[in-house]
């Protein structure tokens, strides 16, 4: 059997195709095999397999149910807890500003956004009906500088970016900031995850990275600063995968599942209750 073999972190990923016609895959850590032998009929599907089992030697893992006790740590209760659902909890002023946005601008009608919808949202990010503390203060006043002054063209890239087509977003939303900055990850997926909340993902890079090393998800290795649509789409394999192995606590929706990986990957002791 032919195998190829590509380098992930400290580990080798080994591929071959089995006699069935599937494809067959180990990790290797020092000259050992890690874990099992895994198969799969898809090997794009075996490949993102692998890396997860590559990302389990990370000396910050402690996997999904260690990720589970330390949310719960800091919010007793989950999702249901009266921390996370209070008024300054995690929960509602991320839902209050996805209620501002939506009743603002829909995002059916974000794709033909004109100048005066951008100058109508610079107004509410300034009135602090749009602005949380998700992004940086910077990220805030930068974007609320590019509605303000290329509104229509950056939200129509955002809404094409929340409507699934992620290179025209990514590229519209780059040319639209290029006078106030650079783009980066917060200010592209904020919009979108405030239109849209049952599908994207909000992105903080420093505390998801750190989230995902201790899962072990590829997301840790895969991220780059550049945004680019193949990043965004392991993140969102990452709320996929985190969304499935936190099911127990019943998450409503991806804002949910935003504030679990912020909590376990951002939160500290003097967070505890």
């Amino acid at each position: 059997m032919k195998t190829l073999d590509e380098n992930y972190g400290k580990c080798i990923l080994r591929i071959g195709q089995d006699k069935d016609g599937g494809w067959i895959g180990v990790v290797i850590q020092g000259g050992k095999i890690l874990g099992e032998k895994l198969h799969d009929d898809d090997r794009e599907r075996l490949r993102a397999r692998l890396m997860n089992v590559a990302g389990t030697v990370h000396p910050n893992y402690f996997g999904m149910e260690g990720a589970i006790a330390r949310f719960l740590q800091f919010m007793p209760g989950g999702f249901s807890g009266q921390r996370y659902t209070a008024r300054d909890g995690e929960r509602r002023y991320k839902v209050d500003a996805h209620n501002t946005l939506t009743a603002l601008l829909p995002l059916a009608a974000a794709a033909n956004a004109t100048n005066v919808d951008g100058k109508t949202l610079a107004a509410a990010f300034k009135k602090d009906q749009l602005w949380t503390h998700m992004p940086s203060l910077q990220e805030s006043t930068r974007l609320r500088e590019i509605l303000a002054v290329h509104g229509s063209a950056f939200l129509r890239a955002a809404a094409a970016f929340a409507n699934g087509d992620f290179n025209t977003g990514i590229a519209g939303m780059r040319n639209a900031i290029a006078p106030h900055g650079t783009l980066t990850w917060p200010i592209a997926t904020y919009l979108p995850f405030l239109w849209s909340p049952d599908k994207h993902m909000f992105l903080k890079p420093t505390a998801t990275r750190d989230f995902a090393e201790r899962i072990g998800h590829r997301f840790a290795i895969d991220y780059d600063s550049e945004i680019r649509a193949d990043v965004y789409q392991s993140l969102l394999d990452l709320a996929d995968d985190t969304a499935a192995g936190i099911a127990q606590l019943n998450p409503a929706d991806r804002i949910d599942v935003q504030s679990f990986i912020w909590v376990v990957g951002e939160y500290r002791e003097e967070n505890r209750t």
